[in-house]
């Protein structure tokens, strides 16, 4: 009969070390937006810019000759006169003069002087006509009428924007993990051998 003895044997029991690799891909959400505006129409407008006719009337010259002057033009017309009579009274002192000295005009010089001094007095001008001689002056101011247009605008006015908007949800991604872990497992389990005397057991552990 053979008989078995006790062993003890050693196992060893290893895990190596495995990643795990776990890739995502993007999506990408594109979303247009439905633009929206508002118009605005301003019409033209008419604008009307007028003035009526209108005149002045200028009395002065019926005044002056109504008689009726005013201060300086009375002024003025007194001096004129009184140069003009000046005037003429000189140019008559001048020629009565150069009769006098003129010795070889016949007859009675001073008389003759005399008498044509008395003639000059005796004459009466006598001036018929209308009264005034000349109408008002009239100045006239035609008016106007202007006439002045607005320009037609059209306002259009964008709410929104209308540019397509693009958005990646997920994004890319790579997650790197791991997935087992390395270990090294030392145990002694024991068993039974068989016993052979006078031979040598060589069990290999």
């Amino acid at each position: 009969m053979i008989q078995l003895s006790s062993i003890s044997r050693l196992l060893i029991e290893q895990q190596f070390a495995a990643l795990g690799i776990e890739t995502t891909n993007a999506r990408l959400h594109i979303s247009t937006p439905r633009p929206t505006f508002q118009i605005e129409n301003i019409r033209p407008e008419m604008t009307i810019d007028r003035e009526g006719p209108s005149f002045e009337l200028d009395w002065q010259t019926v005044r002056n000759e109504s008689g009726l002057r005013s201060p300086n033009n009375l002024s003025r017309t007194l001096r004129d006169k009184a140069y003009g009579q000046t005037m003429q009274y000189v140019a008559q002192a001048v020629q009565d003069g150069n009769q006098l000295g003129d010795v070889e005009h016949p007859g009675n010089r001073v008389a003759q002087i005399a008498k044509q001094s008395t003639r000059r007095r005796t004459q009466t001008e006598i001036n018929i006509g209308l009264m005034p001689k000349h109408s008002p002056k009239v100045k006239w101011n035609p008016g106007h009428v202007n006439v002045n247009w607005s320009r037609h605008q059209l306002i259009v006015e964008w709410d929104t924007e209308f540019m397509p908007e693009f958005v990646v949800d997920p994004p890319y991604s790579v997650e790197i993990f791991l997935r087992d872990r390395p270990y090294i497992k030392i145990s002694i389990a024991e068993g039974e051998a068989p016993y052979d005397p006078g031979r040598v057991v060589d069990t290999s552990l």
